[in-house]
């Protein structure tokens, strides 16, 4: 390493010792592994990390205008949706939105309606894979089936069958 090179390593070991401070205990504490671990994140030596559950990604922020519009419509009409469904667990179905006036159940219907005209459109504009999506949808909704028949109380025969009482009959 030249003398301007050690030089440049030496303001840039600094400069990073500066900006950590904070986190230091005091001026020699752990600073060599800081300023090695920081400058082996820096270094276009080293390998990029895989992205993965607690892997930290760069975010590349997206600039065409057609993704803006798509994802940035949907998530307005999701919002919309949410809100809604917020209502509804506060005022039930039958609530009425003080803004429309419509009930609940009306307004779910409309805002559920535009959520799936969103998808469609943006199914459409990226060019997703309609047929994972219908088996992932199928999947899913098999789940869900599964998860709301532990919710669904038996039917009175179930429970005099199950209680040894054949022939009984309900009171």
């Amino acid at each position: 390493m030249t003398g301007e090179q050690q030089a440049q390593q030496d303001l840039t070991d600094e400069r990073i010792t500066q900006y950590l401070r904070p986190w230091l205990c005091n001026e020699t504490d752990d600073r060599a592994d800081l300023i090695k671990c920081v400058r082996a994140m820096l270094s276009d030596a080293s390998p990029a990390p895989k992205a993965g559950a607690g892997t930290v990604t760069k975010w590349n922020v997206v600039q065409d205008p057609l993704t803006l519009r798509r994802v940035g419509k949907t998530c307005e009409e999701l919002g919309e949706l949410v809100a809604v469904l917020g209502r509804t667990i506060i005022q039930g179905l039958d609530g009425i939105d003080p803004s429309s006036g419509d009930s609940n159940i009306t307004r779910l219907t409309k805002e559920s309606a535009d959520v799936l005209a969103q998808i469609e459109c943006t199914t459409a504009a990226f060019r997703l894979d309609r047929e994972a999506m219908a088996k992932r949808s199928s999947m899913k909704q098999g789940l869900m089936a599964e998860w709301e028949a532990l919710y669904t109380p038996p039917a009175p025969e179930t429970i005099v069958a199950a209680a040894g009482m054949a022939g009984a009959t309900e009171c």
